[in-house]
């Protein structure tokens, strides 16, 4: 699995994100992420799984991984009396790991289905994580690959984390507030990526996404392959989408 966002943290190699240890406003709110002038996001292709193999995945939502940091958080607080100090000292970080163990992982909320190899790879399907089960009974994606057009093509599913840049802030999607909007930049992602690579077993979202902020979205392959990396998509208010295209210059997205 993809390591937690707060790993860096939790082993002594980063502060805390500033959000975790700020009081909250009087709305509860411990960052203004609605404030925002623009959305920078960050597409990582984590992981590839053999669709064959993806319902033995281990999937968790964005909502599962919001609960499960909260309670880590909350329970660290606890064990070492306040996350006011940002940066964990050696007995902070042993006492947190022997209780706690490593932090959630990230949701891999976007996930992206290709079929074929090397120069002839191309996407079919773009969707997002709504729930721990999200492949456990199977995929219609995955029945419809089954038609014979697709028989002796490899089909791969990328798992995706998702961050944003919020007031010069690396913020993974499942931290940002509130909740309402972390779900609704997870269904503006989903959207800006199906208009950009027309899959062509995705048959909702397929026309220009109408989006309330400009978006720009940069997308890059941390697994064995260069399948989408560099690719960047700018969408802005009512206007048509622009591309810079992937590093390897493929037109096959």
């Amino acid at each position: 699995m993809v390591p937690s966002p707060l790993s860096a943290w939790v082993n002594k190699r980063a502060l805390l994100p500033q959000r975790f240890s700020l009081a909250p406003d009087e709305a509860g709110l411990t960052a203004l992420d609605e404030s925002a002038k623009e959305w920078s996001v960050s597409v990582a292709l984590d992981e590839a799984v053999p669709l064959h193999a993806i319902a033995e995945a281990k999937w968790c939502s964005l909502a599962e991984t919001r609960r499960a940091t909260s309670a880590y958080l909350k329970r660290a607080e606890e064990l070492i009396d306040g996350l006011w100090g940002g940066r964990l000292d050696s007995e902070e970080r042993d006492l947190i790991l022997t209780n706690l163990g490593q932090p959630p992982e990230f949701s891999l909320p976007i996930y992206i289905v290709s079929v074929g190899a090397g120069d002839d790879e191309r996407v079919v399907y773009v969707g997002k994580t709504s729930s721990s089960t999200r492949f456990a009974n199977g995929h219609r994606v995955g029945l419809k690959l089954h038609h014979p057009k697709y028989t002796h093509l490899a089909k791969t599913v990328y798992r995706c984390s998702v961050l944003l840049d919020i007031h010069d802030e690396y913020v993974a999607l499942e931290w940002v507030e509130p909740e309402t909007l972390a779900r609704r930049m997870l269904d503006c992602v989903e959207s800006v990526l199906i208009h950009a690579l027309q899959p062509e077993l995705n048959v909702a979202k397929r026309r220009r996404p109408s989006v309330d902020l400009p978006v720009h979205i940069h997308v890059q392959n941390y697994v064995e392959s260069d399948f989408l990396d560099g690719l960047m998509l700018w969408q802005g208010k009512g206007e048509p989408m622009t591309f810079v295209p992937t590093r390897n210059g493929r037109k096959k997205i």
